[in-house]
């Protein structure tokens, strides 16, 4: 990393876990064959346990032909194109293909999440499926697809051994620590997770389905109300660079939306390739931050607030537990790096705390995950390499001899 013209060395990879050293043994020859996938909504990553960098990062979409010749039976359908390539074609083809991300929705799109996984091993990876041990970093909301999807490794990949780890729970491990509240403002969902001694307290998670995707919809709208000429490739880059670039949650909302004059030019306009400028008006730049934080009151729906389900998940665990989640809170996903959501997350908290007396003299502490918003697969990348955690694989033998696979999947994993 380089400040100010200075080269400054990064900690070591493995020593982030403190505390877990002595399990993070060297791989041996059958272990380096463990393939790391990370399976985002809308981002695939993959690489081999222990590495800090993926090997692959591709955007988790694909692009399948609209266009079916019913009198020309001959006449195959054309292939599946994937990640960068389905999003070329929709710039340069978009009425022959439909464009979709599966992961949003894994249970319905199994089959376009099998022939992408497939490009991805023999394509991208140059791997035969059957000889490698699988680690899926997966997001909390996919938790209930996890049998299908072992159904297809195993089934289908014939790979050697499986294992799961949610998103969140990789995050808080890759920021250091065994015990906290993970929370993760990813592109599908906001999900808050108490996690204690590395295992996950799964009756004080919450999950709701307001995240980065309805911020990116507050300035499509207004965006396409610009009726710019865009191809959708463009307008869904130029959509993503604008709400990384000015949404933004405030600390006053309420007051800094009604004041009237104007904000600088660089928290209003964003210049584009060709040199113009777009201006985004003030409802819109607050609004884009203000539903990540309170998205009923935005969108007019029924939708838990996100320091609520902190809340929740901090109080619904022992007094004792609850302390240490208080003491620990680490944000990661993509969303959550918009610009002041820690602040706010740490004011709002501080006063709903703040009439609680078994919390006084208990300082609230909230960090960004190292490597945010990659820090699950970076986490999982490192969680894989503990031998205590490989021993909890599934392997192929034990899935194809187990009578009762359901509740050997949950027994299992993490």
């Amino acid at each position: 990393m380089n400040q100010g013209g200075k080269t400054v060395k990064q900690p070591a990879f493995k020593s982030r876990l403190k505390g877990f050293d002595d399990l993070l043994a060297p791989l041996s020859r059958r272990e380096q064959h463990i393939v790391v996938l990370e399976l985002g909504a809308t981002t695939l990553r993959a690489g081999k346990a222990g590495d800090n960098e993926p090997q692959l990062l591709m955007p988790a979409c694909v692009a399948r032909s609209a266009i079916e010749n019913k009198n020309d039976l001959t006449q195959t359908r054309p292939a599946d194109l994937f990640g960068h390539k389905a999003q070329l074609a929709m710039e340069e083809k978009s009425k022959e293909f439909t464009l979709s991300y599966p992961f949003e929705d894994p249970e319905q799109n199994l089959d376009k999440i099998e022939v992408m996984l497939k490009h991805v091993f023999e394509e991208k990876l140059g791997k035969e499926p059957s000889h490698l041990d699988l680690f899926i970093v997966d997001s909390p909301s996919a938790s209930e697809t996890r049998q299908k999807f072992c159904e297809m490794f195993f089934e289908t990949f014939r790979v050697q051994s499986l294992n799961f780890a949610p998103s969140p729970l990789c995050a808080l491990l890759l920021a250091g620590q065994t015990c906290g509240l993970s929370v993760e403002v990813g592109h599908s969902s906001a999900t808050t997770m108490p996690i204690f001694q590395g295992f996950v307290a799964r009756h004080g998670s919450r999950q709701s389905e307001y995240a980065g995707r309805h911020a990116s919809n507050i300035v499509a709208r207004h965006i396409t109300e610009k009726e710019l000429t865009l191809t959708p490739g463009d307008k869904d880059a130029l959509i993503r660079n604008v709400k990384e670039k000015l949404a933004c949650v405030s600390l006053r909302y309420e007051e800094e939306l009604a004041e009237t004059k104007l904000l600088p030019m660089e928290e209003r306009c964003f210049e584009l390739p060709d040199e113009t400028a777009i201006e985004l008006d003030r409802t819109t730049i607050f609004n884009a931050g203000e539903v990540l934080m309170r998205p009923g009151e935005i969108l007019g729906v029924e939708a838990p607030n996100l320091v609520d389900s902190i809340y929740q998940s901090i109080t619904s665990v022992d007094p004792e537990m609850s302390r240490r989640m208080f003491q620990n809170v680490v944000l990661s996903g993509g969303a959550a790096q918009t610009k002041g959501l820690l602040s706010r997350v740490r004011s709002d908290l501080s006063s709903v705390f703040a009439g609680h007396p078994e919390f006084l003299g208990t300082e609230l502490m909230i960090k960004r995950a190292p490597e945010s918003p990659n820090s699950g697969r970076v986490g999982g990348s490192l969680l894989a390499s503990i031998s205590s955690i490989q021993e909890l694989n599934i392997k192929k033998s034990e899935y194809e001899e187990s009578d009762n696979r359901l509740g050997f999947l949950f027994q299992k994993t993490i």
